[in-house]
């Protein structure tokens, strides 16, 4: 039994791909990969001029009380072990920080676009928390210029299934003791 649970670069390629599709760039065009970044690549941070429009993804667990609860259930596997399946719902927030002159008009796009992407979120079983704030607005001074930046990040819930065997007791011995201070041993195994 496999695991449904999806691994942090398999969430990176998701929405990496999702933000390109939604702004309009094809994901798996190599050139793309400078203007859709993950925010902590390993290969350092080359720059970019403040002319051009580059997007960064940063993707974070956040605790939810949805996060706590958990549902097991058991079925019988063989006489020694049953099958445990324990589903539950992993919150992740997912921020996203754009630079460049249209950086305020592509996070619009990116905020409206999730909205319509329930059923490409649906095939990886992430599901978006409507209740999202709107982009804000941020330049930011570097190297005496104002370059544009604007933030905004979105919650998703991913549901998660954990699978195992376990194994099932097969007997218990039991003694009684009588208050003559016998003691009687009654054999329970199945």
């Amino acid at each position: 039994m496999a695991d449904t649970i999806l691994t942090l670069r398999q969430l990176e390629d998701i929405f990496r791909n999702l933000t390109c599709t939604l702004l309009g760039l094809n994901p798996v065009d190599p050139v793309n990969n400078s203007k859709v970044r993950l925010a902590w690549p390993t290969g350092g941070a080359p720059g970019w001029k403040i002319t051009e429009d580059v997007t960064f993804l940063r993707i974070t667990a956040t605790n939810n009380s949805y996060s706590k609860q958990r549902d097991t259930e058991y079925t019988p596997n063989s006489d020694s072990e049953v099958n445990e399946i324990t589903a539950y719902t992993r919150p992740l927030q997912i921020s996203w920080t754009l630079y460049g002159p249209s950086s305020f008009d592509n996070i619009e796009k990116i905020r409206n676009g999730l909205f319509g992407a329930k059923d490409t979120l649906a095939t990886s079983n992430l599901a978006l928390v409507i209740d999202i704030s709107v982009p804000t607005r941020l330049p930011e001074l570097f190297n005496g210029q104002w370059w544009e930046r604007s933030d905004f990040s979105a919650t998703f819930f991913e549901t998660v299934r954990r699978q195992g065997t376990i194994p099932t007791i097969q007997g218990v011995n039991i003694q009684i003791k009588t208050e003559e201070g016998v003691t009687i041993d009654v054999d329970s195994t199945t």
